[in-house]
């Protein structure tokens, strides 16, 4: 068991799902197998394996920066990966991560993914931005949020170093990017509930992660 404070999908967040991002994240069903460092807004942002799940309630922010007008995600879900592949070039791209712990969401407003990259977890979540709290609220507790090329912007890094993330406000979502140091498989193989990482550090740079997240392609032209 690790000290990481964790956290369950929060429906206010979004209709029952948590995301490592928050409620986005779909993943109601991760309560108690994985294990997810928690946010200032109830957001799911990193995974650890092998730690309990609490709960802690998000609180969709009440004022938000321009970002730009809304606009209708473009990416199924189940093209996620191979779209980030193409948009970070060098790297590994490994096999979607798919069952009662990883569910894949695919909805209008709501793409949650989990994928291998270079043999470490990698998590996608957009989601309404006005399902979660906003950039700075979140800064208050954890992270930095910054103005990018005209975007919120929150970049984070776990304290044990096992997990970081970037979110980008814009067009009416938040698109999230996770970077894990392990397979993010809720136990290893031994059964052990904190096993050794298989990199010495998350293998996307937070520059890489905040990259991805802020391109457009995520998003309908019209």
């Amino acid at each position: 068991m690790t000290d990481l404070d964790v956290l369950t999908p929060a429906p206010s967040r979004h209709r029952g799902a948590a995301a490592v991002l928050g409620s986005a994240v779909a993943v109601a069903a991760l309560a108690g197998a994985v294990a997810f460092l928690s946010r200032p807004d109830g957001h799911v942002d990193a995974a650890v394996p092998g730690t309990e799940a609490t709960f802690r309630p998000a609180h969709p922010s009440t004022a938000r920066a321009d970002i730009g007008g809304a606009r209708r995600l473009a990416v199924a879900a189940r093209d996620v990966p191979a779209t980030v592949a193409g948009l970070l070039g060098a790297g590994q791209l490994g096999p979607i991560l798919e069952d009662d712990r990883f569910p894949l969401v695919d909805e209008a407003r709501d793409k949650t993914v989990h994928f291998l990259w270079d043999g470490t977890a990698t998590t996608f979540v957009a989601e309404p931005a006005e399902s979660i709290a906003g950039c700075r609220e979140q800064a208050a507790d954890a992270g930095d949020c910054d103005r990018v090329d005209g975007l919120d912007t929150l970049t984070w890094r776990d304290s044990n170093g096992r997990a970081q993330g970037v979110s980008v406000w814009q067009h009416g979502s938040v698109v999230s990017m996770i970077s894990y140091d392990g397979p993010w498989a809720g136990r290893g193989q031994d059964g052990d509930e904190n096993p050794p990482a298989v990199t010495g550090g998350p293998p996307i740079s937070l520059d890489e992660l905040r990259r991805v997240a802020a391109d457009q392609v995520w998003f309908a032209t019209s």
